[in-house]
Order: structure tokens, then sequence, then C-alpha cells
């Protein structure tokens, strides 16, 4: 049988610190924002945390948006399909919706634990 030695204590810690630091880094990569783009130019920008409702101009009309109990979606547009509409709500960090023909994009942000609002540049499912 093996005893645990000196070296076994140091994995361990690492493994435990590796763990806190992951725990920590998710804590901060909580959404907090939602950002309207126009063809790649911020257009607008609200905190996800407050209810509220907007429209933007589109390229062939008014798009509506509602931001609601930390969710955002599109709720009305002028384009003819109208898919961005029945995309429902997103809440998650760099989830998108899309409303093409009107070239607008809603984005959830987080700050990505930076003061700055750097966001991560991947994510996974």
């Amino acid at each position: 049988m093996r005893t645990f030695t000196a070296v076994d204590a140091v994995i361990a810690a690492a493994m435990i610190c590796g763990a806190v630091t992951a725990f920590a880094k998710v804590d901060t990569m909580r959404p907090d924002r939602v950002v309207v783009y126009r063809q790649n130019t911020i257009i607008a920008e609200y905190p996800l945390k407050d209810d509220v409702s907007f429209t933007v101009n589109g390229k062939i009309g008014e798009v509506g948006i509602e931001i609601k109990n930390g969710a955002a979606n599109i709720n009305r547009a002028t384009c003819p399909k109208g898919i961005c509409e029945l995309s429902g709500a997103i809440s998650a960090p760099n989830v998108r919706l899309i409303c093409a023909p009107n070239n607008i994009m809603v984005e959830i942000r987080s700050n990505g634990g930076k003061k700055n609002g750097g966001d991560v540049d991947g994510v996974s499912y």
C-alpha cells in the first residue's frame, strides 16, 4: 500500500487552486447588458437587469426589442418572414438574435470580469 507523499500534497493543492479559480472566473461572466447593432455598429446598449421596450430603425423598417426578466427578444419586426420574432428570448452571454433583412443584431454581453468590459473570446456548448 502506498502512502501520501509531499508530491501528492502538491498535486492536490494545485487541483484545488485550479477548481477555485475556475469557479471564480465563471461567476464573473454573468450577462449584464444587451447590445444592439445595425450593420456592425452599436446603436443601443441597455442593462439586462432593466425591463425596457424600445424600437430601432433597420434597413427596411422598425424592429421592436424587449428586455424583461433578464432576457431580451425581438417582439416586432417589419421583415417579410418574421423569423427573428419566432427565435424567442436570449439570456446567456455571447448569444445573438438577428433580423437579417433589417441588418439588426441583438447580443447579450458580459463584462468578462474586467472593468473595461472585455468579453470571453469563445463559447462551447
